[in-house]
């Protein structure tokens, strides 16, 4: 039968902070949110002139992907005054989108009615049908979905519940949570100069993300946080970089840290390669340059591509130390720095490999990160040699003269 009801009905709703607090969105009847009008003929009617009531789908996606569907434009910003880069991104608490199941046992449920001007807009083009009850009975629908949509720092997330009745605690504590951290973000944003802020590139936009973030680079304890892949170790370098210095960050080092760990499964080998492959591009783009201007007659000032060279340089020094600093963590094994013999050195080498081993083959390290551990520790050994036989041939050079 064409007009036969269905089982459920699905209603999406966005609510912000302010509703959270003066509406309860489950426990009791859903109604318009609105009171109605009339039209011409007597009729309740909606704000757009079609049928007054609750309107719900028969197509759940719609509820949940169109009606539902929060975005940062829906928030509660902290502070109307403060935009951020060309496109004047606010600093909001989150909105929430909530989808209701709706059993319509009992239910006096039918399909609107539509005013004559908006027929051609039926359902806004989504597919399903609609349908409209001027109440519906607490006793009638449950909350099925709850999304806190996203902010400048946090990308939505769908919160997990297990009864009804800790839905709104979850969602007090999750906006709770976010707040805390988008205030922190809003103090330091209102320290800027202002044409700073509004000039802000995405690039830059998203460092100071990963510091205000949940489990941001201002909450990494640098002691004690262990890596399990090569994001985390670009993190811990970019919270190594930005807790030494808070006063002046080294912005070039963060953005370019953070371009690489955005770029998907991201492997400790791809780190070697990309450092060393952007420094021979540095280098022969200074080198090259300079020849030009040599060329010309001029003198060639290379001060821009020496600090970027000695800004990726610097960065290759930071993992190898970071990740010695792993291998420690991880073996509970030191590294003796007073060896200066090439034997003691590899027989070190070799005893840090064995543990390695074991732990890989019990489990405790992937395949990546004893790989990429082994290396570090191979150049940790290669580097210490090199040194020392640099010592002894300038001992040599100095006894021969």
């Amino acid at each position: 039968m064409e007009n036969a009801k269905p089982e459920f009905l699905y209603r999406g709703v966005i609510v912000n902070e302010k509703i959270l607090k003066e509406k309860q969105i489950y426990g009791i009847d859903l109604t318009p949110p609105n009171p109605p009008k009339y039209d011409e003929q007597g009729r309740k009617t909606v704000g757009d002139g079609n049928e007054y009531g609750v309107y719900m789908s028969d197509y759940k996606e719609v509820a949940t992907n169109a009606y539902a569907a929060v975005s940062m434009n829906d928030g509660t910003p902290l502070n109307n005054n403060v935009r951020i880069g060309e496109r004047s991104l606010k600093i909001a608490v989150p909105a929430v989108g909530i989808v209701y199941k709706i059993s319509t046992d009992g239910l006096d449920v039918h399909k609107p009615w539509i005013t004559s001007s908006l027929e051609g807009h039926y359902n806004n083009g989504f597919m399903g049908d609609e349908w409209v009850a001027e109440r519906i009975p607490v006793g009638n629908y449950v909350v099925e979905k709850v999304i806190v949509g996203e902010d400048i720092l946090h990308p939505k997330k769908e919160i997990e519940f297990s009864n009804q009745e800790e839905i709104l605690i979850k969602i007090n504590d999750e906006l709770e949570e976010r707040k805390k951290r988008l205030k922190k973000f809003e103090e330091f944003i209102e320290l800027l100069p202002q044409n700073q802020v509004l000039r802000m590139m995405s690039d830059e936009l998203d460092v100071y993300k990963e510091i205000y973030k949940k489990d941001g680079l201002n909450e990494i304890n640098l002691e004690t946080f262990k890596i399990s892949d090569c994001s985390d170790c670009i993190k811990l370098m970019m919270a190594y970089y930005y807790q030494n210095n808070t006063s002046s960050l080294p912005m070039y080092e963060l953005k370019y840290l953070n371009k690489l760990q955005s770029i998907k499964d991201f492997t400790f080998l791809d780190l070697d390669k990309c450092l060393l492959n952007d420094i021979k591009n540095l280098i022969d783009k200074r080198n090259s340059f300079a020849e030009k201007q040599s060329a010309l007659g001029n003198e060639a000032n290379t001060n821009s591509f020496d600090k970027r060279i000695e800004s990726l340089i610097q960065i290759q020094r930071i993992y190898l130390t970071l990740m010695i600093n792993q291998i420690i963590m991880y073996t509970g094994i030191m590294f003796n720095e007073d060896i200066n013999s090439i034997v003691d050195l590899r027989e070190q080498e070799g005893i840090f490999n064995k543990k390695l081993e074991e732990m890989y083959y019990d489990g405790e390290l992937s395949t990546q990160l004893y790989q990429a551990m082994k290396k570090k520790i191979r150049e940790t050994t290669d580097n210490k040699i090199s040194t020392l036989d640099s010592n002894e041939n300038e001992k040599s050079a100095s006894s021969i003269k």
